[in-house]
């Protein structure tokens, strides 16, 4: 969802990293998002394999032409997350809430980069504990 709200772009998997920590660390609101502590601070350590599984179904695309790799959503991929979002919108009461805030999140963070967002003093601060803590 994170990817769609991004207008199905976002650059590299450090920034696609980085902004789902910013959402579950700034958004009241309960996810099933885990994040440890790595060499570059903190990362959801499942995005790789559920990144290959969308891939595998041709729902996105990974640009490795240039660095940083570009993530991006495919026009399948952009049809199913139009289609999931309008189903879960009629049958999950929370969902819009969480849309909201994957919104906000996109809103705040989406256009800087992913060397910006590793500044900031809450990244800097979890890049500190120790590597392989869950956070």
């Amino acid at each position: 969802m994170l990817l769609h709200e991004a207008d199905g772009k976002i650059e590299g998997a450090a920034k696609f990293n980085k902004l789902l920590y910013k959402h579950e660390s700034e958004e009241d609101i309960e996810t099933e998002i885990t994040q440890i502590r790595d060499q570059r601070g903190p990362r959801e350590p499942g995005l790789s394999q559920t990144m290959q599984r969308y891939i595998d179904l041709g729902l996105i695309k990974v640009d490795k032409s240039e660095e940083p790799h570009t993530v991006e959503e495919t026009k399948k991929g952009n049809r199913y997350m139009s289609g999931w979002e309008r189903t879960k919108m009629r049958f999950d009461r929370s969902f819009r809430e969480k849309k909201r805030a994957v919104s906000n999140t996109i809103r705040k963070h989406g256009d800087r980069s992913a060397n910006e967002i590793v500044q900031d003093d809450d990244i800097q601060e979890e890049k500190e504990k120790p590597v392989g803590k869950n956070l």
